[in-house]
């Protein structure tokens, strides 16, 4: 039977464990709660721990910047930046030896026993400075990430909200039109069973039904998916449920050499990118400063034992020694080397940092030119198109009531516009 000490270390030992896991997960979720607040902040956002019932894209949004996975490790990534730049600019640590004489050296007042000595290492004037300004480059540089981390969090629950927005019209609106179509084929039946009609009618109603009902399973198909990518943006199992509120789009205003500043002076990644070369800069001086030698001061202490002769004067007395010494820069190739990889590092990072903002002011005129493509198709769709199809379907419908017109004429304006609803909607 296990002794009492034994399961009193044990019992100790599963409690520290546990502890020390509360504490991580604690940590963790301070972590997501800090991240969700200073991030909703610069982004003029709200955090949300928990959904609402019925949320809306706002409380997804705040729900995100909270759980995301890929933005909580870009901030374990900073955080760990924070702490190497608390570190780097702390001096070596001191070294401490002891030396035991295996046979002692005899001198006049004695053996020495053993020695005690302690040296710090100094380098080189600028070089902890230096050090330190890496680490700040690098920080701020992870800060960067996290920053676009977040937009590109927002981006995703953004886009694949307003997807499941359209899905959810296109389902209403494709059932409602199957349900037109049944009425249609039902139409034909009657007129084709008295006479009236043909059945060439009745198959061709069907056709489209089935088409349509094809259509609308592609798309409850599609929400499974979607939903799946949804929640991975926001942290949540795939399964977890989406709710949608409809919102009619808005106009926003711009001015196109505005918008191109402000992605010019606050990108992220153009920022990472700054602070990037910025550190590599550095290090290049970094490098440079182990031409010159290193200093190190020291403090020996020799213990001392009893002279052979008593009478000697100052017999056992220990010594004490100070130590100065320097490092020698003998490979200066290796120096050279170092200084022309970080140099070679910067112009990669300022080549990088070119391309980018090249091809952000080309995605921005895109943007622009799907914004305005946008607002002129919704505009053209509501107030001409659309009203347009409708009067074409109920004009179509009289007069294939009224025996004018073929059933084709009728199933073709509806066709029409199924498309120019499904096409508003985007």
């Amino acid at each position: 039977m296990r002794s009492q000490p034994t399961l009193i270390r044990t019992c100790v030992l599963v409690a520290a464990v546990a502890a020390a896991g509360m504490a991580a997960a604690a940590d963790d979720g301070e972590d997501r709660t800090w991240v969700a607040r200073d991030v909703a902040v610069r982004f003029g956002l709200e955090p949300v721990a928990i959904l609402p019932a019925e949320p809306g894209l706002g409380d997804y949004l705040g729900y995100a910047l909270q759980h995301n996975g890929n933005l909580a490790a870009a901030v374990a990534a900073q955080q760990a930046a924070l702490a190497r730049g608390e570190a780097v600019g702390a001096l070596p640590n001191p070294r401490l030896t002891w030396s035991e004489a295996i046979e002692p050296v005899e001198t006049r007042v004695g053996p020495q026993e053993r020695i005690f000595a302690l040296t710090q290492q100094f380098p080189w004037f600028g070089t902890l400075g230096l050090q330190e300004d890496v680490a700040g480059d690098r920080t701020a540089a992870a800060a960067a990430r996290v920053d676009a981390a977040a937009l590109t969090v927002l981006r995703d629950v953004r886009g694949t909200y307003h997807e499941f927005v359209y899905l959810e019209r296109a389902l209403e609106t494709t059932a409602g039109h199957l349900a037109l179509l049944v009425q249609y084929e039902e139409v034909a039946r009657s007129r084709y069973e008295t006479g009236q009609g043909t059945f060439a009618d009745v198959i061709k109603a069907q056709v489209e039904m089935a088409l349509l009902e094809d259509r609308l399973a592609g798309l409850r198909d599609r929400r499974r998916p979607l939903a799946a990518r949804f929640n991975a943006a926001l942290g949540r199992p795939a399964g977890d449920p989406v709710r949608t509120t409809d919102a009619e789009p808005t106009t926003v205003a711009y001015e196109l050499e505005a918008l191109r500043t402000r992605v010019l002076n606050a990108n992220p990644e153009l920022t990472f990118l700054a602070h990037d070369a910025a550190s590599q800069l550095k290090a290049g001086q970094l490098a440079g400063k182990q031409r010159y030698p290193g200093l190190s001061l020291g403090f020996s202490y020799i213990q001392v034992g009893q002279a052979r002769n008593p009478d000697v004067v100052d017999s056992g007395k220990d010594a004490f020694f100070a130590t100065l010494g320097l490092t020698v820069p003998l490979w200066q190739g290796s120096y050279g080397a170092a200084e022309r990889e970080a140099d070679g590092r910067f112009r990669a990072v300022e080549h990088q940092r070119s391309d980018l903002a090249r091809r952000l002011s080309a995605q921005l005129e895109q943007a622009v030119f799907d914004h305005r493509d946008a607002q002129r198709r919704h505009t053209l769709y509501r107030h001409t198109l659309l009203p347009k199809a409708r009067q074409s379907l109920a004009a179509a419908r009289s007069t294939y009531e009224a025996g004018e017109a073929s059933f084709l004429a009728l199933v073709d304006a509806e066709r029409v516009l199924l498309e120019f609803e499904l096409a508003g909607r985007r």
